[in-house]
């Protein structure tokens, strides 16, 4: 149950700390505005806006939707630790958002996403290659690193760097099933890596992002949240392709499938007994006990008369 609970809360913080929030692909329907800043605790709101659920509180970016149809089914957020910001380098970004504020969230998200019992996945590309295992499960082709053309141009010693960007080629090489919200974590070490080395890695992000859009039939959203602060608490990880098992953290009783029938039988049944003693009560108390009913054979006593 605790590590359910951790799992949980891994994925409402996205990530501590200002950055900028790249929207590097969505659906047709969805027309983002030029916006100056967003605060980081409406990150939620704003997917949850995508997909088309309701929100409590208004949002301050603007956004415009051109039909109610046709919304985002899918959202990935790519959260990328240790860069300033995310540089396209062959696609142009739908948007670009400066977010500021002490906590970026997406509880809200979250929520209604499990609520609906929604497939929701987070993997970190810190594990290398082996990233990929984890997320066999979600993908028709199998994913192996040799596959890619990424990792047959790169010759030598491969980094951190590296390796998620094959990760992230092989990933956009393959057809997969998305979930609701697919999460990728990745840390990159700003004083060991040079902006040289990124280069491959923001190709691969703009390249699957394009296959997601394909994979999710245009109706996926992605974003990357780009960050240089540190973050200040410790994430738990999640394996890729396990959906969480929600059924410990239900505090509530367990009861039958047969228990609405039960119910309603109960229910009813009382209901029309309480009618009948009603409409029983009733017809008495305004009976005329006259000489044709059998109240007044009963009880009215004979006179009796002398021969």
């Amino acid at each position: 149950m605790l590590k359910n609970i951790l799992v949980i809360l891994s994925l409402f913080a996205a990530a501590y700390g200002s950055g900028k929030l790249t929207v590097l692909e969505s659906p047709e329907q969805i027309l983002f505005k030029k916006a100056d800043k967003l605060d980081g605790k409406y990150m939620g709101h704003v997917f949850s806006a995508c997909t088309g659920h309701s929100i409590s509180e208004s949002v301050p970016l603007k956004m415009r939707f051109t039909s109610p149809f046709d919304l985002a089914e899918n959202v990935c957020l790519i959260n990328i630790n240790g860069v300033k910001e995310f540089t396209p380098q062959n696609v142009k970004p739908k948007s670009e958002i400066d977010v500021y504020g002490t906590e970026n969230s997406n509880e809200v998200f979250v929520n209604k996403l499990y609520e609906e019992d929604s497939s929701i996945v987070n993997i970190n590309l810190d594990n290398g290659l082996e990233t990929l295992s984890t997320m066999q499960d979600w993908c028709e082709t199998p994913l192996k690193p040799e596959n890619s053309k990424l990792f047959k141009s790169l010759k030598g010693e491969k980094n951190v760097v590296m390796e998620a960007a094959i990760v992230m080629s092989v990933l956009s090489e393959a057809t997969c099933k998305m979930p609701a919200f697919l999460q990728i974590d990745c840390n990159i070490d700003s004083t060991k890596s040079r902006d040289k080395d990124l280069v491959p890695l923001f190709e691969a992000f703009e390249t699957f992002g394009q296959k997601y859009q394909e994979n999710s039939n245009g109706l996926g959203l992605l974003a990357i949240f780009t960050t240089v602060e540190q973050q200040t608490h410790k994430r738990s990880r999640r394996e890729a392709g396990i959906t969480p098992k929600f059924e410990d953290l239900n505090l509530a009783d367990s009861y039958s499938e047969d228990y609405p029938v039960i119910f309603n039988i109960i229910l009813w049944f009382g209901v029309l007994i309480a009618f009948s003693m009603l409409a029983i009560c009733y017809a008495i108390a305004t009976m005329d006990p006259g000489r044709d009913s059998i109240i007044y054979r009963m009880t009215s006593t004979r006179m009796k008369k002398d021969n």
